[in-house]
């Protein structure tokens, strides 16, 4: 989308397609990833007899270059590709919504506005390696700066989090452009969504958010195994009896199942889980085991 948009900006202007990066990041080996070739490849490994008893490394794609894909890009725009210029989108890109509009208007488009339709910033961060995104965090500790680190060690990036007092003066940051990203509940964030304001890049859920079912998770958007969620669950005294407690499963359930209960929850972005008690502690057990991991590979200490 990066790069479609850029380039119909650049054609509207009668300007060649330059790469808006480094010269080095034109020349150097990247690595690119299919989806529909993995789901091949493992399809295929998977269903031969021969492929028995062997390892296959299924996860690498083809390696290529900037300088490579380049030409490519603008012959399939039909433009000319024009030399490297080490530009910010974030910056150049502010003044050409005139220009997205005028296009917009003669080809009858429909879809986001020129703010939403693409994350400028981040296309910095992808044509300069040594560009320096900022993530907006609600204090030492809390879930979005759990999300930065894990995200930060699954991509062997070194984002950088901003301490904020708080998370309505954190999610003031990325509206203001103080930063450029953060891991946050969607309730948090809904106003600033539906006007515009911000745009959401992804669900950290396992599945799809049925208050947001259009947005993509992480994993689907390329994050394999991502999963950041806040969740909320009720507890009681070790030594509560057994007969209270059932009764208190039994009532919450019986709530949650109304349709009125259920509706309420999903308007705020939450997803009702009704578990039992055993399935609920097993899934604190193992929360507290993978962040802990987290939380020391990354050095968080408590503050």
């Amino acid at each position: 989308m990066v790069i479609a948009v850029y380039a119909a900006i650049c054609k509207e202007e009668g300007e060649p397609l330059c790469f808006p990066g480094t010269a080095g990041n034109h020349r150097a080996l990247y690595q690119c990833t299919d989806a529909l070739l993995l789901a091949k490849a493992i399809a295929w490994m998977s269903t031969q007899p021969d492929c028995g008893n062997h390892a296959f490394n299924v996860i690498n794609g083809d390696y290529t270059r900037w300088m490579n894909l380049w030409p490519v890009f603008a012959d399939y725009f039909g433009m000319d590709v024009g030399p490297v210029h080490t530009q910010r989108l974030g910056e150049t890109m502010a003044s050409k919504k005139p220009v997205w509009e005028r296009i917009v208007a003669r080809h009858g488009l429909r879809g986001p506005s020129f703010e939403q339709a693409v994350l400028w910033p981040y296309a910095d961060f992808v044509f300069h390696p040594d560009s320096k995104m900022n993530v907006s965090l609600a204090g030492p500790g809390t879930p979005n700066h759990l999300g930065l680190a894990q995200f930060n060690a699954m991509l062997g990036t070194s984002l950088q989090g901003i301490y904020y007092k708080g998370a309505a003066p954190a999610v003031a940051g990325v509206v203001g452009n103080e930063t450029q990203m953060m891991f946050i509940s969607y309730p948090t964030v809904a106003p600033f969504v539906q006007t515009g304001r911000l745009r959401l890049l992804a669900v950290t859920s396992a599945q799809r958010s049925s208050a947001a079912p259009d947005v993509p998770t992480a994993i689907e958007a390329g994050l394999p195994g991502f999963v950041l969620e806040e969740w909320y669950g009720i507890v009681a005294p070790a030594r509560t009896a057994r007969a209270h407690t059932d009764r208190l499963h039994a009532e919450l359930r019986r709530s949650v199942a109304h349709t009125e209960t259920r509706e309420r929850l999903v308007r705020v972005g939450a997803d009702v889980v009704a578990g039992d008690g055993h399935v609920f502690s097993a899934h604190i057990l193992a929360e507290m085991k993978r962040w802990d991991k987290v939380i020391k590979d990354a050095g968080i200490k408590a503050e």
